[in-house]
């Protein structure tokens, strides 16, 4: 795909309306770069690799590593979260996680494992939690790198794999994140922190909006053909990656 510099693209509005866009390069500190500085507090020991997606990566011990980047994004009815996740261990893995030691209605987790050794998205209704949407045993292997995506809205919660589709749930009757609970990456809290991520996450990015199949398929194909999207609002940067 050519994008000129600058120009918005049919995809314009990838990086508007991120509520928290994490690069993963540099140190073990995570760094909000949208508008919302929701900066990760760190606990534990991640360390940084140098075989990332785009640049480096976090790694994550599966002892105790990961980051609460609190609650300061504002409420949403829709939601979208990216991630390229490679998972090092057959355990209960956060991804990205609301969660905290009560049942609290519009909790989330987006997770590997817990159930079956698949990606999926779990939500609380308040009442107990209900299974989601998730891309199936057969399609993840240990150790290697994959672009999960999911969406909510009023209507459906869908979870991608690599760009595409693979299950699609009824969204839930409650708006998710309706709540003051902290939002974690890498670990959840409920009763104790446990699911603690054994792994390696990288290109982190939450929207409260639901971006369609053709603009995750979009954002896939561009970052495995080595193109970057630069965090320039409604007007979307690529530039070619040096790594």
């Amino acid at each position: 795909m050519d994008v000129d510099q600058g120009n918005e693209s049919d995809f314009g509005e990838w990086e508007d309306r991120a509520i928290g866009v994490y690069h993963m390069n540099g140190t073990n500190q995570l760094f909000d770069e949208s508008i919302y500085n929701s900066d990760g507090v760190t606990n534990g020991n991640p360390t940084v690799d140098t075989d990332g997606i785009i640049g480096k990566a976090i790694d994550f011990d599966g002892a105790g590593d990961f980051f609460n980047i609190g609650d300061s994004q504002p409420a949403f009815d829709n939601l979208t979260i990216l991630a390229w996740v490679k998972i090092s261990g057959d355990s209960d893995n956060c991804i990205v996680c609301k969660t905290d030691t009560t049942l609290t209605d519009g909790e989330f987790e987006f997770s590997y494992g817990l159930v079956e050794d698949e990606f999926r998205i779990n939500y609380n209704d308040g009442s107990g939690w209900v299974g989601g949407p998730h891309t199936g045993t057969d399609s993840v292997e240990l150790d290697t790198w994959y672009f999960v995506a999911v969406t909510f809205d009023s209507i459906d919660m869908n979870i991608y794999l690599d760009g595409e589709l693979k299950a699609t749930d009824s969204a839930p009757t409650s708006d998710l994140a309706s709540n003051s609970v902290d939002v974690y990456i890498g670990a959840r809290v409920r009763d104790a922190t446990s699911y603690v991520l054994n792994g390696f996450l990288d290109e982190v990015r939450i929207y409260n909006r639901t971006l369609s199949t053709d603009e995750i398929k979009a954002i896939y194909e561009n970052t495995v053909g080595t193109q970057n999207f630069a965090p320039l609002g409604p007007v979307v940067e690529f530039r070619q990656s040096t790594s």
